[in-house]
């Protein structure tokens, strides 16, 4: 089963200047794409991200809502096809899954997963595994570069003129990046689509805030 809170971490895309030559190295590759979020100043000014979200596969429809006070505090509420409801919560270095069943402790490996999803621009830190060959994808180069986020390896596909994110892909599928929207001075994903073996989900991010207030009384673990 596809573990639909992962299609939530590649969300934040911001765009300014970069520079760019014909060849760069790892760092400068990876550089390049990390100057995209701009200074440090308007990185770090992100307190706060909230979005809605329609997710649908052959499964039908999930929709959910996604709240992250950085750096520590997520929460993301689901409603899947058969009307049942889900919640992924963190705060700090605790986390917690309701379902109609009850609340029970979040696995580790999600917990990991979450947590970088609470720094907004969990890119800032991860390392650089390797640079690959150009990925050639029909007709067209990209840039492919290895990452090590937390424990896992994340190839990154990147258009070659601009650094953007074409393709991120993991050991159970790839995500893609269908249509992205402007918001305030960053470049946020509307579209995306996960493959993997088992499915094939596209999700819309239907409503996206940036800097909006959220109260921390929805990060309350019980």
């Amino acid at each position: 089963m596809i573990k639909l809170h992962k299609l939530l971490l590649f969300i934040l895309l911001p765009i300014f200047g970069f520079t760019h030559n014909e060849t760069l190295t790892a760092d400068e590759i990876w550089g390049n794409y990390i100057n995209t979020f701009g200074d440090k100043e308007e990185v770090y000014s992100i307190e706060t991200y909230e979005c809605t979200f329609e997710m649908s596969s052959d499964f039908g429809v999930t929709k959910g809502r996604m709240r992250i006070i950085r750096p520590d505090k997520v929460r993301s509420d689901f409603k899947y096809p058969n009307g049942a409801k889900v919640t992924f919560l963190i705060n700090g270095d605790s986390g917690i899954i309701k379902s109609p069943g009850g609340i029970e402790p979040m696995p580790e490996e999600d917990l990991a997963q979450f947590k970088l999803t609470a720094l907004i621009f969990p890119e800032l830190t991860y390392q650089i595994l390797c640079l690959n060959e150009d990925e050639k994808i029909e007709g067209k180069n990209y840039y492919s570069i290895d990452m090590l986020a937390n424990n896992d390896t994340l190839t990154y596909l990147l258009y070659k003129d601009n650094f953007q994110v074409y393709r991120i892909i993991d050991k159970n599928g790839y995500t893609e990046v269908l249509e992205t929207q402007h918001i305030d001075n960053f470049l946020l994903v509307k579209w995306v689509k996960y493959i993997s073996e088992e499915n094939i989900m596209v999700t819309n991010y239907k409503k996206q805030w940036i800097n909006r207030r959220i109260s921390k009384r929805h990060f309350k673990l019980k």
